[in-house]
């Protein structure tokens, strides 16, 4: 695998922390060679820990089909019983609360996937479905909130394909905080749209969620290969976030 030095691109130093990230590269591009693509896209991913992905979808019927079944969600944590979640596709093929695993378990679709037709139709174009580890829906309750954390740590990016099926006006996906949950120059609320909008989301940022409004939030999120793309994906993020070229980036990530 490539490091930034071996690229080709006269980039300034970056931090140890930042080389270590892009030198184990991320899960959205398994087994492929970190070059400068994935390198600049990785950057912007650090630089805006989010990416809009413009593909159209009627959010209503994965809603509807999110909602038909609630009644079979669990807790996502223990403590936390206003974040619920289902999984259609999880190691060992649990649909309920993620349990830590002493090994690597294979993914397997839940008993719950073959019943949303329409959600599986909309991931087709976005992931690569069998080589997802984990798929599921999410509920977030009215009136409650998710406390500042992140996924992952600092040794990989953790980007997760994010998909709104709603966001309550009051509802807020708050990324790019400090440790402690406080709000910096750097944080950002990621502008998922309450008709539907598909994100790219680099969870390996603190964030944390907040639902004021009166309504349930959902979200459903993969995490795996993704099918559009580098170069794609790459055009967006430069259209997005107004630089282009590794140099820059990094100059901006230093500011």
């Amino acid at each position: 695998m490539k490091n930034l030095k071996s690229t080709g691109s006269k980039s300034p130093s970056t931090s140890s922390k930042l080389f270590l990230k892009l030198n184990n590269g991320s899960r959205l591009f398994p087994g492929q060679t970190l070059d400068d693509t994935i390198i600049e896209l990785l950057l912007h991913l650090e630089y805006v820990p989010y990416l809009h992905i413009p593909i159209k979808f009627n959010a209503a019927e994965l809603l509807q089909e999110a909602q038909h079944l609630r009644s079979r969600y669990s807790p996502y944590l223990k403590k936390n019983d206003d974040w619920l979640t289902l999984g259609l596709r999880t190691p060992g093929g649990r649909p309920g609360r993620p349990l830590s695993q002493p090994k690597e378990i294979a993914a397997r679709d839940t008993k719950f996937a073959k019943r949303c037709p329409r959600t599986r139709a909309l991931l087709a174009k976005v992931v690569d479905w069998d080589n997802c580890s984990r798929i599921r829906f999410r509920v977030l309750k009215a009136k409650s909130k998710v406390a500042c954390h992140r996924d992952g740590n600092d040794s990989y990016h953790h980007i997760t394909v994010n998909i709104s099926l709603n966001m309550p006006e009051g509802c807020d996906y708050l990324i790019d905080l400090s440790p402690a949950g406080r709000r910096t120059k750097k944080t950002k609320v990621i502008p998922f749209k309450n008709s539907g909008s598909i994100f790219l989301v680099n969870n390996s940022k603190f964030h944390r969620l907040e639902n004021k409004s009166r309504i349930d939030r959902y979200h459903l999120t993969a995490f795996g290969r993704v099918k559009l793309h580098e170069q794609t994906l790459l055009k967006l993020a430069r259209k997005q976030n107004q630089i282009r070229g590794i140099e820059n980036l990094i100059k901006a990530l230093k500011r």
